[in-house]
């Protein structure tokens, strides 16, 4: 019998809150090349793999609709099995485009699911 094959993917995400405000979406770079990101199989050898950018509707403070990267899917380029280790991603994230700058003191917490 066959194992199956998977095209399973893991939806990346942050979310970020100053001073005791609400958390906010972390709008990241729409480019999928200005993040990076390694994955391995349980053994260590590289394995090809994806990152596909997600884009939301999102209404600014003005109440216009605007399209954001509100978070990324990684996943194999290939079809194949067996588990993957990303244990190097990097979102590329412009801060200052939501309004902080270098002394802005927050809390940022990163999901995957």
């Amino acid at each position: 019998m066959n194992k199956p094959n998977y095209w399973d993917a893991a939806w990346l995400f942050a979310k970020y809150k100053e001073g005791g405000n609400e958390w906010h979406h972390v709008y990241i770079d729409t480019n999928n090349n200005a993040h990076n990101w390694y994955a391995t199989d349980d053994k260590g050898t590289a394995v090809e793999t994806l990152l596909k950018v997600g884009m939301s509707n999102v209404v600014n403070d003005k109440n216009v609709q605007e399209r954001k990267a509100v978070g990324a899917f990684v996943y194999r380029k290939k079809n194949g099995q067996g588990t993957l280790v990303f244990d190097s991603v990097c979102l590329k994230w412009n801060y200052r485009a939501q309004g902080l700058d270098d002394q802005s003191i927050i809390s940022i917490k990163v999901f995957s699911i």
